[in-house]
């Protein structure tokens, strides 16, 4: 996944999908129902808002980290963001963020392809 990507209907930040996983990453110890790491989807939206971020650019933004695995719903569903009511940073997630994002290869492949979407 291309985290730099963005939905020009949504929002004008290439760093969206990386503000998204840094908010769950702070959030994997807590503990909810569902298990550890969980967030409802509108807590994140009411932050999000609080900073100018539209719902629609963090539900774009959601199905694409869950489409990839970056983040999974607690319905199990990497599809299934219009049932879901919690999210949380995957394994993959934590790679992508902690990691893959900081090397130079990753950040050369995502420029270079100059691609908005799925690659």
């Amino acid at each position: 996944m291309n985290l730099f990507g963005l939905n020009p209907q949504y929002t004008s930040s290439h760093f969206l999908n990386l503000r998204i996983l840094n908010f769950l990453h702070d959030r994997m110890s807590y503990e909810t129902t569902h298990g550890p790491g969980y967030v409802e989807i509108d807590t994140i939206i009411r932050r999000g808002e609080e900073v100018s971020i539209g719902k629609g650019a963090i539900a774009w933004s959601l199905k694409e980290l869950a489409y990839f695995g970056l983040v999974q719903f607690e319905n199990q569903s990497n599809t299934g963001y219009d049932t879901a009511a919690y999210v949380r940073i995957t394994n993959t997630g934590v790679y992508y963020l902690k990691e893959l994002v900081h090397r130079f290869v990753y950040v050369d492949l995502v420029w270079m392809g100059g691609g908005m979407g799925k690659w």
